[in-house]
């Protein structure tokens, strides 16, 4: 072991397991790019999960300031991994959520069929992923009124996760 890397270990000796896991090493580390610096299709400020900040947004109910957030976020997936990766389609589902969240159903829906029909083609019709978007979708429907449609999708989850 280096000097530099007996001082990292002295350093992290109080920390815990998780923050050692979660704090990159700083022994040959470039320095970091500034807050709103590019990495590949991200702004570093986006770059804390799905959604990034407009994720943290959605959830402090700062929904105006989430969406476009967000729909950089889900634009930047698609060109980079493309319209029916699982990670797209995560983003998307989110997406739809904040629309129904901010009363766009329209807008909602939309994202949600995308996402179910990128789900299916990619999964399977009766994978858990296609139960865990037609559930929220449900709910959707019923908040539109189609309790025909929220139904349908009711037993499409019960029937995919065998209830």
């Amino acid at each position: 072991m280096t000097d530099s890397s007996h001082d990292e270990a002295d350093e992290n000796a109080g920390s815990s397991d998780l923050e050692q896991t979660l704090t990159p090493s700083t022994a040959n580390a470039s320095p970091a790019p500034d807050e709103g610096a590019t990495i590949g299709p991200y702004r570093l400020l986006e770059k804390i999960g799905d959604g990034g900040m407009g994720t943290l947004f959605m959830t402090q109910g700062r929904l105006d300031e989430a969406e476009p957030l967000m729909v950089e976020s889900l634009q930047g997936q698609e060109r980079a991994l493309g319209a029916d990766h699982p990670s797209t389609t995560t983003m998307r589902v989110v997406l739809a959520e904040l629309y129904h969240d901010m009363r766009r159903l329209e807008e909602s829906r939309v994202q949600f069929q995308q996402a179910l029909q990128a789900a299916e083609q990619t999964l399977g019709p009766n994978d858990r992923v296609v139960a865990d978007i037609l559930e929220p979708y449900a709910v959707l429907l019923a908040t539109m009124g189609d309790g025909a449609g929220a139904a349908e999708m009711r037993a499409r989850v019960a029937k995919i996760r065998g209830k």
